[in-house]
């Protein structure tokens, strides 16, 4: 979970984790994004109460 998915998405991507939006659309107004580790594990981010 994160306290702001904007600001988790740009550190993240800083870092070069891959987002991987075409895994699921997720529904209108979410707060998230999906992610992959480098094991090709793929997770989910989203503000808290999401």
């Amino acid at each position: 979970m994160a306290s702001n998915s904007e600001e988790a998405a740009s550190h993240l991507g800083e870092r070069k984790v891959v987002r991987c939006d075409a895994i699921e659309k997720l529904p209108e107004g979410f707060r998230g994004f999906w992610i992959a580790s480098p094991a090709d594990v793929v997770h989910i981010v989203s503000e808290s109460g999401q």
